[in-house]
């Protein structure tokens, strides 16, 4: 069944492109010479430094930005400004990593979660537990929440069915 009321969209065109970053004889060019295939149809470059296949999806105005799609032979990159929410989405077979902010969230074929933010990463595996990483402190908690762990440059803290320790490290 087609709904009934017009529906109001964030994007009015996609454009087609190829990017070639370097000249005929092989030399690098200061800007890429953006060029539209004819049929819409495009093969991918092994390396995309040297010609890169992408799509411009035209944002209706200044409140939904344009949404650069960009085609990789192992990847698929989408980027737009930051202002406006995530900056950049890239899925290939691995994982699918947005990022939002200064933050990258990657999302693995596994089920996992890794989050990024300058020096601090924080994991969830597959089996619910959580491991976070700081410039300071490295801590871990099961999935099932019976052990957990602090380790500092000064001291290592944890529990578990056992019972409690803390300890400084030595010097």
């Amino acid at each position: 069944m087609l709904p009934t009321k017009k529906i109001i969209g964030a994007f009015k065109s996609v454009e087609l492109l190829i990017a070639f970053h370097r000249n005929r004889d092989g030399t690098a060019r200061e800007k890429a010479h953006a060029w539209s295939p004819k049929n819409a149809f495009a093969w991918l470059s092994s390396d995309p430094k040297d010609q890169e296949t992408f799509a411009v999806v035209k944002g209706q105005n200044d409140n939904h930005p344009d949404v650069h799609v960009k085609f990789h032979p192992d990847r698929i990159g989408l980027v737009r400004e930051e202002p406006f929410g995530w900056s950049g989405i890239i899925a290939d077979e691995e994982a699918v990593r947005v990022r939002v902010g200064n933050v990258w969230v990657e999302i693995r074929n596994d089920g996992s979660v890794k989050r990024t933010k300058g020096d601090d990463t924080t994991f969830l595996e597959e089996d619910g537990s959580i491991m976070r990483l700081t410039h300071d402190a490295e801590i871990m908690v099961s999935g099932d929440g019976e052990q957990m762990s602090r380790r500092t440059d000064s001291k290592i803290e944890a529990f578990g069915p056992e019972g409690f320790i803390s300890r400084k490290k030595q010097a």
